[in-house]
């Protein structure tokens, strides 16, 4: 078996894959999103003498200090195995980068008929549990964070009035109840596009809605690598209710 990244190739016997892993990433929430695949590559440069090795360490080195080739490791009747790292696969988000080469040994002999190496490299890959809804910014889609708040003003108690008498204080009752102010408001992130099921649902029916006060606010996704994830979204609701009433945010 052999390995290739890019266009360079480690000659037969001089590198090994001693490791290749795969690690998801969750969001907050549990939802997987990403899956991190890393692979770490040790190996020897072998020559007859300096001048060969030298050279073997120029190419090598010219090769890794590019990132976004592909690391394969081949059979040796030139098909590839599970263990790669590609590029231009569909649900590549980063491409193959080098993490470190490095050589950690030492020895007399180094740099003379062999040199030790060390190479580590990964790539990030699109990988969310199920399938999502894609192209569409404003398309249903996993969220990966909620968060939703009430806040109230008043308590909704009949307003009362003091009128000095000679014979003390009276309280009259002007109204049986006053107006109480809601503001209910919260944020969504959706992976791959704007969660839009939940947020544009007011708790007060929409009778007693202020139109003025209602905040609709998409933000910017963030880029990760060649692809965008992370759709922020905002809302807020004004309302008012005359007399008491028990409103709470929605966890979902």
């Amino acid at each position: 078996m052999y390995i290739t990244y890019g266009t360079y190739t480690f000659d037969l016997g001089e590198a090994t894959f001693v490791r290749f892993e795969t690690r998801m990433k969750y969001s907050p929430r549990g939802c997987r999103e990403l899956a991190v695949k890393r692979v770490r590559i040790e190996g020897e440069l072998l020559g007859c003498d300096e001048y060969e090795i030298k050279n073997k360490i120029a190419q090598m080195e010219d090769a890794f200090a590019y990132n976004g080739r592909d690391l394969v490791l081949w059979h040796t009747n030139n098909t590839h195995t599970k263990h790669a790292l590609w590029s231009n696969a569909a649900d590549t988000v980063i491409p193959p980068r080098v993490r470190f080469l490095t050589y950690p040994s030492g020895a007399p002999e180094e740099h003379v008929t062999k040199r030790a190496f060390v190479i580590e490299a990964e790539t990030v890959l699109y990988a969310p549990d199920g399938k999502l809804t894609g192209g569409d910014n404003f398309a249903n889609s996993s969220f990966v964070y909620w968060q939703e708040e009430i806040i109230r003003y008043g308590t909704g108690d009949p307003a009362i009035a003091v009128q000095a008498t000679q014979d003390g204080v009276v309280f009259q009752t002007i109204y049986p109840a006053t107006p109480v102010k809601f503001i209910q408001r919260g944020k969504a992130v959706g992976l791959e596009g704007y969660w839009l099921i939940y947020p544009w649902q007011a708790l007060i029916p929409y009778a007693e809605l202020d139109p003025t006060q209602t905040i609709w606010k998409p933000g910017s996704a963030k880029r990760v690598g060649k692809n965008l994830f992370y759709y922020p979204f905002e809302w807020s609701f004004t309302f008012y209710k005359t007399g008491y009433a028990e409103v709470f945010p929605r966890s979902v």
